[in-house]
């Protein structure tokens, strides 16, 4: 499979930016198109020699069973059926530390992972530089993903706790 490194044109589509993008000699049954979690896509056949166009619709999230697809983090968030289940620390890099989610509609009900980076917009309070993470005095709760409760330990790890509570409090109202 051959693909243009650039979009060939952009625009909306049902509301959503959509990149054009032409792949040269694309064979649906034999070729895998990759994409990311933040990117959605659907084939549009037009079959003028061996060339076809996929839009890439940007998104925030896609749930990987039943295709569900937020547009953004607050379509997300705000979606009552999406319940905060746990969080798998990454301690050497705090953006790729994994929330992982329930989607919890008849049907459907599994789980997805975002990492905690698509969350650090709703963090705007200090960080600490210094790691605290697994030292004398530390409690350990990044190595328990089910436990979410604020850490009131002042560590470096400690704003990600602070996003959980953000996130916890979000989906009471």
């Amino acid at each position: 499979m051959q693909k243009k490194k650039a979009p060939l044109q952009r625009g909306k589509c049902n509301g959503a930016n959509v990149h054009l993008i032409e792949i040269s000699h694309f064979q649906p049954q034999k070729d895998v198109i990759f994409i990311t979690h933040l990117d959605y896509f659907c084939m549009h056949s037009h079959f003028a020699g061996q060339v076809e166009f996929m839009a890439i619709v940007e998104t925030f999230k896609i749930c990987p069973k039943c295709l569900t697809r937020w547009k953004t983090m607050g379509d997300f968030l705000s979606d009552s059926a999406i319940e905060l289940v746990g969080y798998q620390a990454d301690l050497t890099n705090l953006g790729l530390g994994l929330l992982l989610f329930n989607h919890c509609t008849p049907g459907c009900s599994t789980s997805t992972a975002v990492f905690v980076s698509e969350f650090f917009d709703l963090y705007t309070g200090p960080h600490h530089p210094e790691v605290k993470a697994l030292l004398p005095g530390c409690p350990r709760y990044c190595l328990d993903e089910k436990y979410l409760d604020r850490c009131d330990v002042v560590c470096e790890c400690a704003f990600v706790r602070e996003i959980i509570q953000t996130i916890r409090n979000m989906k009471k109202t």
